[in-house]
């Protein structure tokens, strides 16, 4: 992670100067430097605060109910959420889905807890519409809006877990998008609009992955763990074995920790799958990735 820093910045990762920059780019190094060591010590900073009451692994003891089986309560919301949710022209039908949302808060300005269910699915249809796009360009603008529409949620509803999560979903893809320096920028938010979500909904399975993947993606030094991760993926396949997302996101961490043998496993329990927890999902994004991997680490 540091090494790419330094190449991003066209400087040697051993601290050398590039032997043909110019006399002007010399007398800028030293701001290039200052720029480095800014980052590296508040990413350090991060690394060694205080723990937020989230950074301890917990989650209550009684299950909660998969979010597979939440609908909303307006008959509108849940036609439009089941409509995102099918697995046949993904794009098509979350396009749909959203254009229902927006007419619902048009029509229904002051019912509060209608418009926030609306939010909700136009977050995670974002979030959705974002990973089955194909230009870096399409991808930026659906996690943008589901940026958005997770705030409205946060705003209208601060004790759903919902926004918390979707914010922190779509802006870490958006992160991710735009490089390791807006990457490390958005790292504490991120980190902490997750923890508020584990905090409202300990028993989140979409947290809980959430979670995961934080662990394993950040670089040691600002706190990531392959063990921390490992168990908050395999605590959120306890608490829905059909989740395939958090089953994949499994199988990296096993591969990146060198446990080849187990991670194949996964993949193909993945592949076996019959009545995966998000159809859609599964289909365009799950499975397919299942199936490059497992042939890569054949």
């Amino acid at each position: 992670m540091i090494g790419c820093m330094l190449a991003a910045l066209r400087i040697p990762a051993n601290g050398a100067l590039m032997s043909g920059i110019s006399k002007k780019g010399r007398n800028r190094a030293p701001t290039l430097w200052v720029v480095i060591c800014a980052v590296l010590a508040w990413s350090l900073s991060l690394a060694h605060a205080a723990p937020a009451a989230g950074d301890e692994l917990h989650w209550s003891t009684t299950q909660n109910e998969p979010e597979r089986l939440w609908e909303p309560v307006s008959t509108e919301l849940r036609k439009a959420y089941r409509i995102s949710q099918m697995a046949t022209d993904p794009i098509e039908n979350i396009n749909t889905a959203v254009q229902l949302c927006e007419k619902y808060i048009k029509a229904h300005p002051d019912n509060i807890d209608g418009k926030v269910d609306a939010y909700v699915i136009l977050a995670e249809s974002y979030s959705n519409l974002g990973e089955f796009s194909q230009h870096i360009g399409d991808r930026l603008r659906a996690y943008e809006q589901g940026k958005a529409s997770a705030q409205q949620i946060i705003d209208l509803a601060p004790g759903r877990w919902d926004g918390w999560f979707w914010w922190a979903a779509n802006v870490g893809r958006i992160a991710q998008l735009k490089g390791i320096l807006e990457s490390m920028i958005m790292l504490k938010p991120v980190k902490s609009h997750l923890f508020e979500a584990q905090k409202l909904a300990p028993n989140s399975a979409l947290v809980l992955d959430g979670l995961g993947l934080f662990y394993r993606e950040v670089p040691w030094f600002v706190g990531g763990s392959l063990a921390t991760s490992k168990r908050y993926l395999e605590e959120t396949l306890k608490i829905d074995p059909h989740f395939t997302l958090a089953r994949i996101d499994l199988a990296h961490t096993l591969l990146k920790d060198g446990d080849r043998a187990q991670a194949r496993k996964e993949l193909q329990d993945i592949l076996d799958e019959k009545h995966p927890a998000w159809p859609a999902h599964y289909q365009w994004w799950d499975r397919p990735k299942a199936e490059a991997l497992l042939k890569k680490i054949n």
